[in-house]
């Protein structure tokens, strides 16, 4: 694959002197960006080609200027692991939610994803003699990632649940939960899979359904926090007030999940105003990712992603889900 380095320059004092940044990649300059200089940050992407599997130091470095006092800070190392095997992803859903219309559509066409995508129960809410769900943590453990959707715990028996709260916690597999109001979270109140949650959630709130639909003339507005700038779901620059307003200002959507509080050891990454009724000050949480054992976790509390694709097609909708 080819990425985008995004290298920030810090200078003071130095401002219209044109510098060069480079990128270097097993001792080559691989790429050039020319850099007029202001006061402050600035952010320039150098692109990188990987060509071979395993670590490849890349180096970004600014040759140092004649008046520099300590030119040692001019240039920054980070390794890099290229692997040349595809991500396997495990999406399992109750129904072809607009949502996941769009990420089965993205999953395939992305080269670096090997994606099984299963309707569980289609037609009839259940699942009877249908032998794709991972039984055992062998095959839970055969996947890099499961996303969850709105699947019902009939269809996730309780042996199932426990061998992917072990697959994750001891073989460091990742799980994505995306409630979607029918069945999760509302299905698995002191259930396994409840210990994965990374947030609280509110079972009462919503007549037990554990979700929450808004007013139809005040929509649910997401706001991204200072921690969830600069993460890889919402980093589309270097520049983190940036990220924030472009993110803050996505279409608002009219579904959220009842999650209080995020559970201890969780980074919010982005919030929602908090849905009347649901006890709890301040906003609530929306995005949010914590460790589990080795694997992590991150609860997606809207099924309404695809509304980011309003006038901008998949641009942002895929930047958010495929980081």
């Amino acid at each position: 694959d080819t990425v985008s380095v995004a290298a920030t320059i810090v200078s003071s004092g130095l401002t219209r002197r044109e510098v060069s940044v480079e990128l270097v990649a097993g001792g080559s300059v691989v790429a050039t960006a020319d850099l007029p200089l202001r006061d402050g940050r600035q952010v320039v992407s150098l692109p990188w080609h990987a060509t071979a599997a395993g670590t490849t130091l890349l180096t970004v470095r600014v040759a140092p200027e004649p008046e520099e006092i300590t030119p040692a800070n001019n240039a920054l190392d980070a390794p890099v692991e290229v692997s040349a095997r595809k991500v396997k992803v495990l999406v399992l859903d109750a129904a072809p939610r607009w949502d996941l219309r769009f990420l089965d559509h993205a999953l395939r066409r992305d080269s670096g994803f090997e994606p099984t995508v299963v309707l569980v129960g289609a037609g009839n809410g259940r699942a009877d003699g249908f032998a794709g769900i991972p039984e055992s943590v062998e095959r839970w453990a055969g996947h890099d990632l499961v996303l969850l959707g709105d699947i019902a715990a009939a269809d996730l028996p309780t042996s199932s649940q426990e061998a992917l709260v072990e697959a994750v916690q001891d073989r460091g597999v990742g799980v994505v939960f995306q409630p979607g109001g029918e069945h999760l979270p509302r299905d698995y109140s002191g259930a396994p899979l409840e210990r994965l949650f990374p947030v609280e959630v509110d079972h009462v709130t919503g007549g037990g359904a554990g979700t929450v639909e808004s007013a139809d003339f005040k929509p649910f507005r997401m706001r991204v926090t200072a921690r969830g700038a600069m993460h890889p779901a919402f980093a589309i620059s270097g520049d983190a007030a940036g990220n924030r307003a472009a993110w803050s200002g996505m279409p608002p959507f009219f579904r959220v999940a009842a999650a209080r509080v995020a559970a201890p050891a969780s980074t919010v990454l982005a919030e929602v105003d908090r849905p009347a009724g649901m006890p709890g000050d301040g906003p609530g949480p929306l995005v949010v990712e914590a460790p589990s054992g080795r694997g992590r976790v991150a609860w997606i509390g809207t099924e309404e992603t695809f509304r980011w694709r309003r006038n901008v097609g998949d641009t942002l909708f895929w930047r958010f889900w495929g980081q």
